[in-house]
Order: C-alpha cells, then sequence, then structure tokens
C-alpha cells in the first residue's frame, strides 16, 4: 500500500512537473540574450507526446512564439490552430516557418489576432489546445497555461506588454467605430437615396433619363452636402430636343448642377415654359434694341445741342477778340485762350491785353489778361515779335502803348 502512494506521488509530481511553465534567461554567441518561457504540453503520437511551447523575446530576435518536438513540420500548407478554453473562437496562424531542422513550427503572423493578444489570452486562460496541420497529416497537443502570467511577464517587460495590448485596442476600436461608421453611412444614404427617388417621380423626365438620375443618385454622398430636393430648368435646346439641366436644390438653397444628357417627355410643362422664356427674351431683345436706339438718338441730339453752342462761344470770343481789327493777333489771342482754359472758352467774359517794349520798330511782348465771370483775372506775358506789331499798326488796332485795351 506505502509503494502505490508512493508511486501515485512520483506520477502526481511528474505530471505537474511536466506542466508548469518555466523561464530563464540564454546567452549565446550568436543570438545574442535572450529571454525564454517554456512549458511541455501533452497529446499527439510517440515519438511526439510531449511537444514544448516556447515564448522567446530579445533585442536580436524580437519577439517568437513557436512550438517544438512536435513532429516534422517540412510539408507544405502548414498551419497551426488555437483554442482556449471557455473562449469558442479559434484562432489561427497565416504563415508558418519550418525552422532550420524541420523540427519546429515558428508562427510567423496570425490571421484573426495579434501576437500580443495571443500572449494575454496565454495569461488570462488556464489552458490551450493547438493544432498542427500541414499536407502529412494533423497533430493536436494541449498545453497548461498555469504559471504563464509570471513567466511571460519575465520575458517580457510588464510596460511592453501593456503598451502593445493598449495599441491594439485602440486600433480595434477604431477599426469597429469605422466599421460601426460606415453601417450608419450606408443606412443614412440609403435613406436619403429612397428620398429623392421618390422626390423626383413628379419630374417630367423620360424614361432614359430618369434611370441615368437614378444611377447618379446612387452614387451620392450625404455628409458632403444636404440635399432637399432635384429641379429641373429648361435650356436652349429644350424646345427643339427636349434637353433640360438638372440641379440638386442644397440646404442653403444654392443650387449644384448634375452633369449629364437629359430629356423631357414630349408635352413636358418645361417645353411650354421654354417656349414662354423665348418669347420673354425676344421681347426684352426687342426692348433693349429700342432703348438703343432712343439712347443712340439721345446721343445724337446731344451731340448736336453741343456742336450747336460750341459754335456760338466760338463766335462770341471771336467777337470779343474781332475789336482789334488785326488778323494776326486775333489768331494768337483766340489760341492762347483755347489754351489756358482747356478749350473751355465758356468762363471767360472779357479779353484785354497790354502792348509794350517797342524794339527796332516793332513791339516785343503782349500782357494777354483774361476776365472770367467769377471776377477772377489771369495774366499771361507773350512774345509778340514775329507778329510785326509797329506803331502804326498798334493805333489802327485803337491801342497805345504800356495802355490795357
Amino acid at each position: 500500500m506505502r509503494r502505490k502512494i508512493l508511486l501515485l506521488f512520483f506520477i502526481t509530481l511528474t505530471v505537474k512537473s511536466f506542466s508548469q511553465w518555466s523561464y530563464k534567461t540564454v546567452k549565446t554567441d550568436f543570438d545574442g540574450t535572450y529571454k525564454r518561457a517554456i512549458v511541455v504540453g501533452s497529446g499527439g503520437e510517440f515519438p511526439y507526446k510531449n511537444p514544448y511551447l516556447v515564448v522567446r523575446y530579445g533585442k536580436e530576435n524580437d519577439l517568437e512564439i513557436y512550438i517544438s518536438d512536435a513532429g516534422y513540420s517540412g510539408c507544405d500548407s502548414r498551419k497551426v490552430f488555437f483554442k482556449f478554453n471557455g473562449d469558442d473562437e479559434k484562432y489561427k496562424s497565416l504563415y508558418i516557418n519550418e525552422g532550420a531542422n524541420s523540427d519546429s513550427w515558428f508562427i510567423q503572423s496570425l490571421e484573426n489576432i495579434t501576437f500580443f493578444e495571443l500572449l494575454d489570452k496565454f495569461m488570462n486562460h488556464s489552458s490551450v489546445s493547438v493544432r498542427l496541420r500541414n499536407d502529412c497529416g494533423i497533430k493536436d497537443y494541449r498545453f497548461s497555461l498555469s504559471g504563464s502570467s509570471r513567466a511571460i511577464r519575465y520575458v517580457i517587460p510588464s510596460k511592453i506588454l501593456t503598451d502593445e495590448l493598449e495599441k491594439i485596442r485602440l486600433k480595434r476600436k477604431k477599426k469597429i467605430e469605422k466599421i460601426e461608421f460606415e453601417k450608419k453611412s450606408k443606412a443614412i444614404r440609403v435613406l436619403e437615396v429612397k428620398r429623392l427617388f421618390d422626390s423626383i417621380k413628379q419630374l417630367e423626365l423620360d424614361k432614359n433619363s430618369m434611370e441615368s438620375l437614378k444611377l447618379i443618385i446612387k452614387n451620392i454622398n450625404p455628409f458632403k452636402f444636404k440635399i432637399n430636393t432635384i429641379k429641373l430648368k429648361p435650356n436652349q435646346q429644350t424646345i427643339k430636343d427636349r434637353f433640360v439641366d438638372v440641379f440638386y436644390i442644397l440646404e442653403n438653397d444654392n443650387e449644384l448642377p448634375i452633369f449629364g444628357l437629359f430629356r423631357v417627355e414630349d408635352g413636358s410643362s418645361l417645353i411650354e415654359k421654354a417656349k414662354e422664356q423665348e418669347e420673354k427674351k425676344k421681347v426684352l431683345e426687342l426692348l433693349e434694341k429700342e432703348k438703343e436706339t432712343l439712347k443712340r438718338r439721345k446721343e445724337y441730339e446731344d451731340a448736336k445741342k453741343r456742336i450747336i453752342l460750341e459754335e456760338k462761344e466760338r463766335n462770341r470770343i471771336k467777337e470779343i477778340v474781332s475789336k482789334y481789327n488785326y488778323k494776326p493777333i486775333e489768331s494768337f489771342i483766340l489760341n492762347k485762350a483755347y489754351y489756358y482754359t482747356n478749350d473751355d472758352t465758356s468762363t471767360i467774359k472779357d479779353i484785354t491785353i497790354i502792348i509794350t517794349d517797342l524794339k527796332k520798330g516793332n513791339y516785343q511782348y503782349l500782357d494777354l489778361i483774361l476776365t472770367f465771370y467769377n471776377s477772377e483775372e489771369l495774366i499771361k506775358l507773350e512774345f509778340i515779335n514775329p507778329y510785326k506789331i509797329t506803331k502804326k499798326v498798334l493805333k489802327a488796332m485803337g491801342g497805345k502803348k504800356s495802355i490795357e485795351f
């Protein structure tokens, strides 16, 4: 009886030691220093009844998860599946490396879980079943996860585990939010499309144009702008070919054109509206022409009046300077009068002169005095030697030296 108890104790101790996770720091010349956590599993067939599940982490190799001593891994189509107790989900690999001697299953990537999430599963479940599958067959194993938390946290610092899991959580949260937003957007789009479909039923488009418009509406982005309704407008081709312009009427009453070729049905009210607009346009064009004619007529009358007034003004100024009875000096004074008034002599009330400086029989200078209606005067000294004004000429002009006349 005592021998049976000792044997049972030895078996229990052996099983327990095989199912516990162990961990240590390893240093090699080729891989550098890394930390490793390992647990022995059960299952399979001889000689692969005690496989190893290994988690390894180091600066040289980063994070590695693999199963060794579990059978030949050199066959194609390698896959590893994980099933945790209390979790109905099955997690699987994407790509498996066979290792240097084709005796290990190195997990390179996972399909529906990340490496750090897999480690989190190791730390929060009591056991995991692992299926190894390739073209050579299938092997199932079971690993205890008792003590895995301490072992994994020894291998990978807690801060790195926490930070990586938080990154993954936020990434998944954003992904879920994006999916929810897309679902909501899709639902809103469906309702918006249905609303706009209902709103265009009364539009008088022909069958082909209506189908074209529906295809455009199906692809709208309801979040880009808010559409109140859709409106048709006649254009230059409506009367002859039934073509019309189509617009979105936005929430702020702005119009956004819908590009395409759209026709209304025969007998559409828009055709009649286009005809009315065409008639109004013709009437407006006639009125515009009439206004242009009246405008030109007025301009002609104004120009005629201006010419008459200018001619009258020229005659008035000529009459003022004709008192000098000497054509050369009259022309000279007229030119100066126009020059000093910028051709507007209507402000001049009177013109007088003073002739001075007799040299070699001819007077040299003339003071030109322009008297304006506002009682101001403009006096300019002018050189007149070329005009040959002698004493005799001055007397004939009715003037005297140095006296204003």
